[in-house]
């Protein structure tokens, strides 16, 4: 995967104590979002590590993203992964 290094986006979960956050980058000359996750803790498969990003979570299929939609895909993953109570 080679990176648009001028489109990036920093995401988080600041709620009930929590401060988490990820980083989502695009992929040169396509239309993707991959986002990673930097932690101490180890995740499960199948999240794979990329030793200068991190975990890579999840990705999102668009040209452009806002900060609310990537917060709030964050979230999911952090609820999925019970990183997080479900609300």
């Amino acid at each position: 995967m080679k990176f648009d290094s001028s489109m990036h986006l920093h995401v988080g979960y600041y709620e009930n104590g929590m401060d988490v956050e990820a980083i989502g980058y695009t992929i040169q000359d396509k239309d993707t979002w991959v986002f990673f996750f930097e932690s101490n803790q180890e995740l499960p498969f199948p999240y794979e590590w990329f030793h200068t990003f991190g975990y890579k979570i999840f990705t999102i299929n668009a040209d452009n993203i806002s900060y609310e939609i990537g917060c709030k895909r964050f979230e999911e993953w952090l609820k999925e992964n019970n990183m997080i109570e479900c609300t």
